[in-house]
């Protein structure tokens, strides 16, 4: 019984579906018909108000689409009346007088022309082009403000008055929030005052930064300020690996650009602080192979830059680095020769300019690591003349500079290791001591140096005075 019931139902069910459609065509047909009339309609209302108010018809198509969606249409003619009256109102009115700049007027004023020609979409785009115009004329007024809020961090950086840099810092990264440096700038600073956990902050502020620019160069930057951190805090092979980050973004600048020597120099330190970390690892044969890439590069960019004083003192230290690492593989002859390349160029830019007291001393450090590796060496009468050599440099600086208490320091230690090859070791050790009793005397003796005295006047003693 059951069973027969199943066709009647399907029968009925189908003939429901077929009337739910056929309602649903009437209903089309109808809808179709009244926006065919609606169209009708809002085409003469549009014909008619561009013809009353002389303007294009197409001016007005936005807005009757725009009402057209958001309005009933029984209530349609009188909204669009309505926007048409207010926009042209707008139009004559006089506009606010701001101290704005005559560019923002200017826009304003040419937007309510499209207005008289009741074309709010042409107002719309006149306002938004000089809208985005005034945001990038204040964004570059906010950039030089940073540029002079960095210029004087600087200042104040120099002078150690680090809170006031730190502000001035902070001042300009808000103002330039595209700018890393002045990240990467307090970082410096919070390295300096022995904060490591600030300072790597700090870099990895400027780090996101870089990133977020698409600055590559201040990307590898910042990789190598977060390794010189790591180093500190005693991570070595986190830094090295930081370090290797840095170097595979320089190598590929690099070879993107093989004549800017700007990206070249960047690379080589990249180099230097990769072997830096490996020398603390005592993986010394790892670290020649960074510095003697670092050279090659250096010796590269300074041959077609001869005068640039900066890449030669560069190429003076990866001498410098070289041997260092010879000297701890005992291989002093090969550190001798490292050295004395450094030295010849280090006097070659200290005679260029034999006012400047930093490249000056450069040639004392290179003038002891040379006298040291001969005393190992067991050639005293070589180590002697280098000593001297080193010496004259610092009794001339000194004396150009007599407040210096570092170079006063240095003539000490100068006149100590000549008085231990030297025939005159009373001499030497009564000169040292005279100048460190003036520096214990004047309160410019260094309390981790006030050893000095009472060592030297042992030494003294010991000599035969």
């Amino acid at each position: 019984m059951e069973a027969a019931f199943v066709p009647a139902l399907e029968r009925i069910e189908r003939q429901i579906g077929e009337g739910f459609d056929a309602a649903q065509r009437d209903r089309d047909a109808k809808h179709a018909e009244d926006a065919a009339d609606h169209a009708d309609t809002h085409r003469m209302l549009r014909e008619l108000l561009a013809s009353e108010r002389k303007i294009p018809p197409e001016n007005l198509r936005p807005l009757f689409e725009a009402v057209g969606r958001e309005v009933p249409e029984a209530q349609f003619e009188e909204a669009v009346r309505t926007a048409v009256a207010e926009l042209l109102a707008r139009a004559e009115r006089k506009p606010q007088v701001f101290n704005d700049p005559v560019e923002i007027q200017a826009a304003i004023e040419a937007a309510r022309a499209k207005l008289r020609l009741l074309d709010p979409d042409g107002a719309v785009a006149i306002l938004d082009g000089a809208e985005a115009e005034e945001e990038a004329n204040v964004a570059a007024r906010n950039r030089g403000r940073a540029r002079m809020r960095t210029e004087k961090a600087e200042i104040l950086k120099t002078v150690y008055r680090y809170d006031d840099a730190l502000e001035a810092f902070a001042e300009a990264a808000a103002l330039d929030p595209a700018d890393p440096w002045p990240h990467f700038e307090s970082g410096d600073i919070w390295q300096i005052r022995g904060n490591v956990t600030r300072a790597l902050a700090c870099y990895e502020t400027g780090r996101d930064v870089a990133v977020e620019v698409g600055n590559e160069r201040d990307l590898s930057v910042s990789h190598n300020r977060i390794g010189d951190v790591m180093v500190a805090q005693g991570r070595l092979e986190d830094a090295a690996q930081s370090f290797q980050a840095g170097l595979e973004i320089a190598e590929r600048l690099a070879r993107s650009d093989p004549s800017n020597a700007g990206l070249q120099r960047d690379l080589s330190v990249s180099h230097s602080r990769i072997g830096n970390v490996r020398v603390a690892q005592d993986r010394l044969e790892d670290a020649i192979q960074s510095y003697e890439a670092m050279q090659k590069i250096l010796a590269h960019i300074a041959i077609s830059d001869a005068s640039n004083a900066g890449l030669q003192r560069d190429l003076s230290v990866s001498h410098d680095k070289i041997g260092d690492v010879r000297i701890a593989q005992g291989r002093l002859e090969d550190a001798a020769q490292s050295f004395q390349a450094g030295l010849e160029i280090a006097e070659r830019i200290a005679k260029s300019d034999p006012s400047h007291a930093g490249l000056q001393r450069d040639l004392l450090v290179i003038h002891s690591k040379i006298g040291d590796v001969r005393i190992a060496q067991g050639r005293l009468e070589d180590a002697a003349q280098t000593f001297q050599a080193g010496l004259e440099i610092f009794e001339r600086l000194a004396k150009s500079d007599p407040s210096h208490a570092g170079l006063q320091r240095d003539l000490i230690i100068s006149n100590v290791k000549l008085a231990e090859i030297d025939a005159d070791p009373v001499g030497r050790y009564g000169q040292a001591l005279a100048i460190a009793r003036t520096l214990a005397a004047t309160g410019r003796l260094a309390p981790a140096d006030h050893w000095m005295v009472p060592e030297l006047e042992r030494l003294l003693r010991e000599a035969g005075c």
